[in-house]
């Protein structure tokens, strides 16, 4: 967590990756691939990891990330569970993991193994089942050293794996009950590379931070792109008027301001500056003109390469950080007043 918190005050390296990285989670003593929160998470998978220990788990969602292999976890002692699927992209890095020595272990709550149990299925459903399931029984059986089940009945038909028969736990009532924590993107509609560039981190936050909520302004194209994630809420794009109304009462505490390389983007103002200031939300912004130029790093907000890892470590830093939030937003606010000060000396000499 030093490392991080001191990197907020250090410009990074400029760099675009093509994937989201995993040396955020190295050194954490396991690691759960899945398909974002479920049943099976809840109710199995964390109950059994707590129990073991490891309450500093990881949550990998497989739907968003492409993982390379230059990014495993070095933490020889870190467990890896997968979570039902295994969808084929993610079979190198597995294959690379199994090779380092890393303890892999499967949970199956689902009867996915079974052509005869499939064909009752939807064809859809067991479509995805054989994609990310059935077809990598035998690689799952080779480099998997122990196996979750759910049930008696699944425990008794695969024997051969022994194994261990969990017992279903409740959601612990306190996993809601934080205040909520939430960050926002209010983007237009000419942001379409930002709203697609930043999806996997909303879902990787979202998993992370169970009290996490995104706020997000879009169409029906961004409903249909963010559906999938359980805690986001888009807005209708509003009028100037009422949306200056809305950020004057809505508070909010971390703000997203990612920008891509474009000439349209060239030519941008960083009014965006004022919006969350309004809002008395962190700002997180690229580190690229009109931001870099006016931005102050580490005071008034934070200047991000465009690398989703540390724009996710950075989120996380501030989350578990509430003293540098309210120190940065103080910062932002006096700024703003200044300049308000300012602008209200000039009308007052015209």
């Amino acid at each position: 967590m030093m490392n991080i918190w001191l990197s907020l005050f250090k410009r990074q390296k400029k760099s675009t990756p093509s994937h989201v990285d995993f040396c955020a989670v190295a050194n954490r003593s396991a690691f759960v691939l899945t398909q974002g929160h479920s049943a099976s998470l809840d109710y199995y998978i964390a109950p059994q990891l707590m129990s073991m220990g490891s309450t500093d788990y990881a949550l990998l969602d497989t739907r968003l990330q492409a993982p390379s292999l230059m990014d495993a976890p070095n933490n020889a002692n870190g467990q890896v569970v997968i979570s039902r699927y295994l969808p084929p992209h993610w079979i190198p890095f597995i294959k690379h993991l199994h090779a380092m020595g890393k303890k892999l272990i499967y949970f199956m709550d689902d009867d996915l193994y079974d052509p005869n149990a499939l064909a009752e299925l939807p064809k859809a459903y067991r479509q995805k089942i054989y994609s990310q399931a059935f077809n990598q029984r035998s690689l799952i059986e080779d480099v998997c050293s122990e196996f979750w089940v759910s049930s008696t009945y699944l425990a008794e038909k695969y024997a051969d794996w022994s194994p261990k028969l969990l017992e279903p736990k409740p959601t612990p009532t306190n996993r809601e009950a934080a205040q909520n924590f939430w960050l926002i993107y209010h983007g237009t509609a000419s942001h379409v590379d930002e709203f697609a560039w930043l999806h996997p981190i909303v879902g990787q936050v979202e998993l992370s931070l169970p009290c996490s909520r995104f706020e997000v302004f879009g169409d029906h194209a961004i409903y249909k792109q963010f559906k999938h994630l359980s805690r986001v809420t888009v807005i209708h794009p509003m009028q100037w008027s009422n949306y200056l109304d809305y950020t004057t009462h809505a508070q909010r505490d971390i703000g997203l301001v990612p920008l891509l390389p474009s000439k349209f983007n060239a030519g941008r103002g960083p009014t965006k500056f004022f919006d969350l200031t309004r809002m008395g939300a962190v700002g997180l912004y690229s580190d690229i003109k009109p931001y870099s130029d006016f931005i102050r790093h580490g005071i008034d907000g934070f200047l991000l390469p465009n690398d989703p890892h540390i724009w996710v470590s950075t989120i996380m830093t501030l989350y578990h950080n509430p003293e540098l939030r309210k120190r940065i937003i103080r910062a932002a606010q006096e700024r703003m007043l200044h300049l308000e000060s300012q602008q209200t000396e000039t009308l007052g000499k015209a």
